[in-house]
């Protein structure tokens, strides 16, 4: 055998073992995972997320957002008289039936986890219906494995994803019941 040809052999078997194969990925793992919409026109996402394929433990992610538009916008003033800078608000005139739930977390939006190799995004944005809603986990550049897995929740499906109404300042909470299992 010429040299040659041995070593191409070896270095395109070294090279696929040091690569996993796509086909042998396995889902993310989320457990802990909960939404809440608020009183106060926020809303929060809370979940754990655990990537089998590096045996990396859980990492955290929260995310937290407004679920309509602000009917304000800060503005930071001097005093006149002390020339202290303090923040203003200015109210926009807006009646609260004029208030539409926006998608304040648009679809281009990525958000790192605690351990930010690892990030949530959601492909259809997301507002204030937490009941019905697509979450997509991926690795960050800084990742041995590039990963990518996405699944829809909803509350009327069966799917383990369980809403109901709060209480204490909660408008509603949900949460899934298990372990999600999210394809890569």
């Amino acid at each position: 055998m010429k040299s040659n040809t041995l070593l191409t052999l070896l270095t395109t078997a070294t090279t696929t073992l040091a690569a996993p194969s796509p086909r042998s990925l396995k889902p993310f793992n989320v457990i802990d995972f909960s939404a809440k919409t608020f009183t106060n026109d926020t809303a929060s996402i809370f979940l754990e997320a655990s990537d089998l394929n590096n045996n990396q433990t859980a990492t955290a992610c929260e995310v937290y957002w407004f679920v309509y538009p602000l009917p304000f916008y800060p503005l930071l003033c001097s005093h006149p008289l002390s020339n202290k800078k303090q923040v203003m608000f200015i109210l926009i005139s807006m009646s609260l039936d004029d208030r539409q739930p926006s998608t304040p977390i648009s679809a281009s939006t990525v958000i790192d986890c605690l351990y930010t190799a690892y990030a949530l995004s959601f492909p259809d944005g997301l507002g204030s219906d937490i009941e019905t809603f697509t979450l997509k986990v991926q690795t960050t550049e800084i990742a041995y494995v590039p990963e990518e897995g996405e699944v829809s929740l909803d509350a009327g499906s069966g799917d383990g994803w369980v809403c109901e109404d709060g209480e204490d300042g909660v408008e509603v909470e949900c949460v899934f019941e298990g372990v999600l299992d999210i394809p890569v």
